[in-house]
């Protein structure tokens, strides 16, 4: 815990592993939580453990990992703040940015649920990386996944939320406005030297492909508007479903969702 900034370098790793998971947390009060190195809390025998990563401003670069696995269930991973910046007792950051190459993982890796992994910021979230809650090899559900900025988000990193003897977990979105989009062209800000560079209004979208990918249901909401600007195809995977709901609206335009055999749900 430090008042200003902590980094973690590149090589450096933070254990809180054994037969369960322990817990870490790595508090920059009033400033930049930067961490390119490992952390690790998983559980050889039990659940995995809790890992925070909390500050101002919280970036995860390069080929971060944070671990939070566990043989019986997968543990809690917390970046920026806790489910929907309602946890008092967790720090909300006011930005978050997660680096293509950055891993977040509470699976499950033997009979137990996918655990949590949240990635919050009360202004912007810029997400590129890796989120992962599956249920174990052995039986078990999906985790879930949360990816926000209160007010912005850019998605376009993956979600992993498979279960190979159980239901697969879920993925939510929920920022004040969210757009849909195909451009790939947009890829948000990815400069490792200044993740918290301001690239305007423009950078904010969540990518088509990165959605269509998510092994899931997925959970749209919107404080605000939801924008589909392009069509939207979860039919991969069989059953797996679309929940979206706005404040305000939602706008289709003439663009299709479809689904292989899922429930889809449009509330606004």
């Amino acid at each position: 815990k430090a008042a200003q900034d902590v980094t973690l370098d590149a090589g450096s790793k933070l254990e809180a592993n054994g037969p369960k998971g322990g817990e870490i947390t790595v508090h920059a009060e009033q400033g930049t939580l930067l961490a390119s190195g490992a952390v690790e809390a998983k559980g050889a025998d039990y659940k995995g453990g809790t890992v925070r990563l909390l500050g101002d401003r919280v970036g995860l670069l390069g080929n971060a990992s944070v671990d939070s696995s566990g043989a019986a269930g997968g543990g809690t991973a917390l970046v920026g703040g806790d489910y929907q910046g309602k946890n008092v007792e967790v720090q909300n950051a006011r930005q978050t940015f997660v680096a293509d190459g950055a891993t977040l993982t509470a699976d499950a890796t033997g009979h137990g649920d996918g655990g949590k992994v949240v990635v919050w910021a009360d202004d912007w979230t810029r997400y590129h990386g890796i989120a992962s809650a599956r249920g174990g090899a052995l039986g078990g559900d999906g985790g879930l996944v949360e990816v926000s900025g209160k007010q912005n988000l850019t998605f376009a990193g993956q979600a992993l939320l498979s279960a190979p003897y159980g239901s697969a977990g879920s993925l939510l979105l929920d920022p004040a406005d969210l757009y849909i989009t195909s451009n790939a062209s947009h890829t948000g800000t990815k400069d490792p030297t200044n993740p918290f560079q301001d690239n305007g209004s423009a950078d904010f979208f969540a990518l088509k492909s990165n959605i269509e990918a998510v092994s899931g249901t997925v959970h749209l909401s919107a404080s605000r508007d939801l924008i589909f600007e392009t069509s939207l195809n979860l039919a991969q995977t069989t059953g797996l479903a679309l929940d979206a709901n706005a404040s305000n609206a939602i706008r289709l335009a003439s663009y299709g969702i479809s689904t292989a055999g899922g429930d889809v749900s449009l509330v606004a």
